[in-house]
């Protein structure tokens, strides 16, 4: 067997243990990080967390904000993605499906509350802008009100200061991207930090 063909088998194997554990994770997301292209500012996106019989996806969608971009009109990337429950923790891998020009890769902490409202983890990814430089970022998914509509969901995304309050201040703290005196490696941040 190639290494090629145990990769596949191990993904669809990883995609079928997975199933279960990833039901109480299925549902819409707001994603929160500090921009990778934009050094400064925090993006808020929407994901999606979807089963199927055969897959686990996750789905994002990324406006930049048009007050950010020199035509006044707003760009957007937008990610396709499997989502992978593993040893207790949550992978995700997806792609840039409209430049096909980058990968991004994610580890979430699970949620122990039920339903799952908080996710916590690392994303490893590369700058939109033209150096593409690989940067990493703490990274926060909160679980998006049932009764919101995709077109409002979508209209609160984009970029935005640390300093703006509609990001609340718990999310600020879990996405900062500092690290505390005699860690010599970036860690995820969890709920228990905040205390």
């Amino acid at each position: 067997m190639s290494q090629k063909e145990s990769f596949i088998s191990f993904m669809k194997f990883a995609q079928a243990s997975s199933k279960d554990a990833l039901k109480e994770y299925e549902g819409i997301y707001f994603k929160y990080y500090y921009s990778l292209s934009i050094p400064g500012l925090i993006r808020k996106s929407l994901v999606s967390i979807s089963l199927s019989e055969n897959s686990s996806n996750i789905r994002c969608i990324e406006p930049a904000g048009r007050e950010l971009t020199h035509s006044g009109m707003a760009s957007l990337c937008k990610y396709y993605g499997d989502v992978l429950f593993l040893g207790d923790r949550l992978f995700t891998i997806e792609y840039e499906r409209l430049s096909r020009k980058e990968i991004s890769y994610s580890v979430y902490f699970p949620s122990y509350m039920y339903p799952a409202r908080i996710l916590t983890g690392l994303s490893l990814g590369v700058s939109a802008g033209s150096r593409r430089q690989p940067a990493a970022s703490r990274v926060v998914l909160v679980s998006a009100d049932k009764q919101l509509s995709v077109k409002t969901a979508m209209a609160s995304c984009g970029l935005f200061k640390p300093t703006d309050d509609t990001i609340a201040e718990h999310v600020k703290r879990l996405i900062e991207n500092s690290v505390s005196q005699g860690e010599s490696l970036f860690f995820a941040r969890t709920i228990d930090d905040l205390q």
